[in-house]
């Protein structure tokens, strides 16, 4: 008998054993869903590209010149500060840059939906950079080393490669530990805290559907005839239509999604 007690203890514990150093480990590829145009955005985009050129108060051709301030003004509202596309990605994107108007004529839109999966992807990937810094990495942040962060970073070049965009997540995600432990906070706190917030951003990132996509291309090109001329979607319609009108109809409260579910932030006369 105390011999089968003592095999029986040895084989628990080493069936927990493997445990003891679990560390969990994100994946982008997990959070990406490419979108695509949905099969009214093509004839969509040429009406709008045709009124903006034959009616829009400024009488702007949509030529190559526009093209070019068009595709600046797409890659602007995606990456403004220049913390997630790479050197070779803008390398890669210019051949669209004279093409865009080409392109709206044609109804073809894939090549602005790549941009902007790609933008998906880089912003997965930063989210991801940080959340296994956090997870596994977290006390090997050095704060001790001189470095220097420029958090404006609109008129700086793109980073050239993957490794300088990790390079550049790690010193934003130092910038805010900073930030809280100047705030007071111990480190258990500040790690659930961005845990927490970079999951949100990472369930956020993939409700992200194609009329995101093609609002932000269109816009693009809207507000490089006019900073007040944009198109609204159907879900940005409907919003405005209820901000100006002050009123609604529905459940009477207004609801907020957090760690994948619902709650009640308050009610609504």
């Amino acid at each position: 008998m105390p011999l089968f007690k003592k095999t029986t203890l040895v084989v628990i514990v080493l069936m927990f054993l493997p445990l003891a150093g679990h560390a969990k480990t994100y994946n982008a590829s997990e959070y990406l869903h490419p979108v695509e145009p949905a099969k009214e955005h093509p004839k969509l985009g040429f009406v709008i590209a045709k009124q903006l050129q034959y009616q829009h108060y400024r009488q702007m051709m949509l030529d190559d010149k526009l093209s070019s301030k068009v595709f600046d003004a797409y890659l602007d509202s995606l990456d403004p500060n220049h913390s997630f596309f790479t050197a070779s990605d803008i390398k890669e994107f210019e051949s669209l840059r004279h093409q865009i108007d080409n392109n709206f004529r044609r109804g073809e839109l894939k090549p602005a939906f790549s941009i902007f999966n790609r933008y998906q992807q880089r912003h997965a990937e930063r989210l991801v950079y940080s959340l296994n810094l956090l997870e596994n990495r977290y006390e090997q942040l050095d704060f001790s080393r001189n470095e220097e962060l420029v958090t404006d970073r609109e008129e700086l070049p793109w980073p050239a490669n993957e490794k300088e965009l990790h390079d550049l997540a790690r010193k934003q995600l130092k910038n805010v530990i900073l930030s809280f432990k100047l705030a007071g906070k111990d480190d258990k706190e500040i790690k659930e805290l961005l845990i927490k917030r970079y999951k949100n951003q990472l369930d956020r990132l993939k409700q992200t559907d194609n009329e995101d996509a093609f609002r932000v291309y269109v816009n693009a090109l809207a507000e490089s005839y006019d900073p007040h001329t944009q198109y609204f979607s159907p879900r940005v319609s409907e919003n405005f239509d209820i901000q100006m009108s002050l009123s609604l109809e529905g459940i009477g409260a207004m609801l907020q999604a957090e760690d994948g579910y619902t709650k009640v932030k308050r009610l609504v006369p």
